[in-house]
């Protein structure tokens, strides 16, 4: 039985717990981008984005990480979903060096793009430890865990897109006790401390924005160029 399978019935028993005080729940969950805007210098250039799951602490929670407590994340599932514009996702790249196991062999994006895109990754069901916030590398984010990234290639005009759960969430989960941060929940034991609610990432729908140059300004800049160049030519012949 693996830790998917494992993982329904861990939530089953969950749910036969109170979870009193669920909506002051000072523990909460989000799939985030880098950044809220990203300039592509032209349609049909690309731009990359990496993409995060936010574990946010507030109030007695702060410095008490769910995911850290139950010795980290054992896997995930996140989708990319356009809402405006013609921008299309052609590439995604999973973190392959904190989730290694599982897909195997990885999936890739259809020819041509496409306007939604979801995946997920995992590690190994034998492993003592998950992935902790702030891994990653270069692509760390402070309480964050780093999943991966996807390509847009820009359209005509400015795209957004949506950064949610993979299709009926359940897919990120805790190491040990297999809490499903896509939903609201509470910890128990053998996890230390006393129990926390915590706010899934399914309710929370962050965007980003992937935009171009207005039609008219790269004609702007190359008129601005030509009459630097002519100005710079006569102060040399004078």
């Amino acid at each position: 039985m693996n830790k998917w399978t494992l993982k329904s019935l861990a939530a089953a028993a969950v749910g036969l717990m109170a979870f009193a005080g669920q909506a002051n729940a000072a523990v909460s969950y989000s799939y985030v981008t880098d950044a809220p805007t990203y300039t592509a210098s032209a349609p049909g250039q690309a731009v990359t984005v990496k993409l995060y799951l936010l574990e946010t602490l507030s109030g007695a929670d702060v410095g008490k990480s769910v995911i850290t407590e139950d010795t980290g994340l054992f896997g995930y599932g996140i989708r990319v979903n356009r809402t405006a514009g013609t921008g299309l996702i052609t590439n995604y790249s999973g973190n392959d060096a904190d989730f290694a196991t599982f897909p195997n062999p990885k999936p890739t994006v259809p020819a041509g793009g496409v306007a939604t895109y979801q995946f997920a990754q995992g590690i190994s069901p034998s492993a003592a430890s998950g992935i902790l916030p702030g891994n990653g590398g270069a692509n760390s984010k402070t309480s964050a865990v780093f999943l991966g990234t996807v390509d847009i290639t820009a359209g005509a005009t400015n795209s957004t897109f949506q950064v949610l759960p993979y299709t009926g969430g359940g897919q990120t989960i805790t190491n040990s006790q297999f809490y499903d941060l896509d939903s609201n929940g509470t910890t128990h034991a053998p996890t230390a401390g006393a129990p926390q609610a915590f706010t899934g990432a399914g309710g929370v729908t962050n965007t980003f924005v992937v935009q171009v140059p207005e039609p008219g300004f790269a004609g702007v800049v190359m008129v601005l160029g030509a009459v630097g160049s002519l100005i710079r030519r006569r102060r040399q012949l004078a």
